[in-house]
Order: structure tokens, then C-alpha cells, then sequence
């Protein structure tokens, strides 16, 4: 096993070593000339060190993503739920439209700290800085902390509700993927010393989650709902698209994905960027996803604008070959 071990890691820097050297052109004929100064010098006196997450943070981590999940049922059954039914919103609209409001329950006050968080740290503006010496070993802040034990919590629940509890979609092992990415790229950057390039990912994330629940919201009440929801529609779907294209395509790849993968390797050196290749396959496979729920987003625009079918959600097995007519009919009990 050690030998195997010693074999993996091997060509793993030989590939790691191979990529960063392509970077290294790049940077030197058409990228950012600036590099550290001590760039190619192991200036953790030669040796990687990493540090691992202690018991306490385990303990945090599991606690929070027990509470979310056993609260999500009695939030559902007690609280959303009813007020839903109240509205008028009908049949299986009614568990899709809580879920849309617990989601909200997280990701907008987690857009709020993260982004109050960012604010006085020097590498928001400049992720060049990640890499800053003494990477990794650079201090862990209180709010940047805060940030890791939430968001592994949240999606230590989310996988478990993806596999265990919530209804089948159409993107299952698309959205099954990005859970295992997410959670090993939050839990190797935290005990790796990659946190602030993991706060820059969360950030890039959750902004167009909580415009993508609230228009959930908007489709779920134009399905069952006479109000004025065309208007309502062009208020909350713009929002949608830009922070979308604007967080989650242009930020999280020229603030993430291009220092992760090209400017960060130049920047230090390879010899001071460990895991440099495991992180960045993780990095492209989440900008893989983000682009894939792009184009389902767009595509069941296109189909409301074309062809008036309602807004049902594209990933949903139960709502696919809707026909024209089924859309009448419910058309029709809105009326009523």
C-alpha cells in the first residue's frame, strides 16, 4: 500500500509539474508579470506542511448539519406548509415551494456574513494574494472560520437530504456530484491552508442561489395564483441571469479558477502551492455544473417565452412531457 501510495504521488507531481509549466509560459508571454520574490524557494524551509481539522471542528461541523436536518421536516410540516396551502398554492407545488423557502433560510444570511466578511480582506480584491507567503500557513480568522463550519454543515445535510430525503431529479448525479466536490474541496482547503481562496468560491455561490429560490417562488404561485405575476417575473428573473453570469461565470472564474489554476502557481511557484492539481480538477468540475444549471435556467425561460408553458422546474422527473394542454387546465383553476 505505502508503494502504491508513493506511485500516486509521484505522477501527481509529475502531472502537477508538467500543467504548472504551461502556466508558467502563459504568465510569462501574456499574464500578470508579477511574482514573489522568493517564487521556486520552499520557503517553509523545504518542507509542505499541513495542518488537519481538530476534533472540535468535526464535532461543530456534524452538530450544525443534525440540527438543519432534523429541523427541516418540523420547519416544512409546521411552519411553511401551512401559510403555503393558505396562498393557494396546490398538490406537489406545496413541497416544492417550502423547500424553495428553507433554502432561502440559509443562503441569504450566508450571502450576508460572507460578503461583510470579505470586506476588509486584502485578497477580495487581489487573489493573487491567497498565496501569500506564509501559504499555507497563513492565519485563520474568526469570520473565515465561521464561514467553513456553516457551509460544511449545510452541505454535510444537503448531501444526505439529496440521497436520503429529497424527491429525485433529472440532474441527480449532477447535483450528487457537486455536494461531494463541494464538501472535499471546503474540507481539503480548510486543512490545507487554501481558506481564503474557499471563501472567494462560497462567495461566488450563494448570491444566485437566493435570487434562484426566490424566483422558485414566483414560478410556484404563477402555477396556482391569479396575481400579477408577469410583473412580478420581470422583477425577480433579471436578477436571476446577471448574478448568475456575474457570480458563478465571470467571478468565480477570473477570482477563483484563473489564480486558483494559472496566476497563484506563478505567483508562489509550484514548489509553493501543494495540492495544486487536486484542487483545480474540483475547480473546473464545479465550473462544469454551474454552466449545465445555466443552460437548464435558460432553457425553461425560452420554453415559458416560446411556447407559454408554465414554469415548471427542468430537473423535474415528475413534471417532464408536460403538454400544452395540461398547461390550459391549470391556466384554467387559476381562474377559478
Amino acid at each position: 500500500m505505502a508503494q502504491l501510495w508513493e506511485t500516486v504521488n509521484a505522477a501527481r507531481d509529475t502531472i502537477g509539474r508538467f500543467m504548472a509549466r504551461q502556466c508558467y509560459w502563459f504568465m510569462e508571454n501574456y499574464g500578470d508579470p508579477e511574482r514573489h520574490p522568493l517564487a521556486e524557494t520552499a520557503w517553509l524551509n523545504g518542507g509542505k506542511q499541513q495542518w488537519l481539522l481538530s476534533g472540535t471542528d468535526y464535532a461543530i461541523i456534524l452538530t450544525i448539519a443534525l440540527v438543519i436536518t432534523l429541523l427541516k421536516p418540523l420547519a416544512k410540516n409546521y411552519l411553511f406548509n401551512p401559510v403555503v396551502e393558505a396562498v393557494g398554492i396546490k398538490e406537489g407545488d406545496v413541497e416544492r415551494t417550502s423547500e424553495s423557502i428553507f433554502q432561502l433560510c440559509y443562503y441569504l444570511p450566508s450571502f450576508v456574513y460572507v460578503f461583510s466578511a470579505l470586506q476588509d480582506k486584502v485578497y477580495y480584491a487581489r487573489p493573487v494574494l491567497c498565496w501569500e507567503p506564509p501559504f499555507p500557513n497563513q492565519p485563520l480568522l474568526n469570520d473565515e472560520w465561521t464561514v467553513y463550519m456553516m457551509g460544511m454543515g449545510w452541505y454535510c445535510h444537503a448531501l444526505f437530504a439529496h440521497v436520503f430525503m429529497d424527491k429525485r431529479t433529472k440532474d441527480f448525479l449532477a447535483m450528487l456530484a457537486h455536494h461531494v466536490v463541494t464538501l472535499a474541496l471546503m474540507h481539503a482547503s480548510l486543512g490545507m491552508g487554501y481558506h481564503r481562496m474557499g471563501l472567494l468560491a462560497v462567495y461566488s455561490m450563494d448570491s444566485a442561489d437566493v435570487f434562484l429560490h426566490v424566483n422558485k417562488l414566483v414560478r410556484y404561485l404563477d402555477n396556482w395564483v391569479n396575481v400579477y405575476i408577469d410583473v412580478l417575473k420581470l422583477i425577480v428573473f433579471p436578477p436571476l441571469v446577471l448574478s448568475w453570469i456575474y457570480f458563478r461565470l465571470y467571478f468565480y472564474s477570473a477570482y477563483v479558477v484563473y489564480p486558483s489554476s494559472v496566476q497563484g502557481v506563478w505567483y508562489a511557484g509550484y514548489e509553493n502551492a501543494d495540492y495544486w492539481l487536486f484542487f483545480n480538477i474540483c475547480l473546473f468540475t464545479l465550473l462544469y455544473l454551474q454552466i449545465f444549471w445555466f443552460y437548464l435556467i435558460m432553457k425553461t425561460a425560452l420554453k415559458h417565452l416560446l411556447y407559454g408553458d408554465r414554469l415548471d422546474d427542468e430537473r423535474d422527473l415528475s413534471t417532464s412531457g408536460k403538454t400544452n394542454e395540461e398547461n390550459k387546465k391549470r391556466a384554467k383553476r387559476k381562474k377559478l
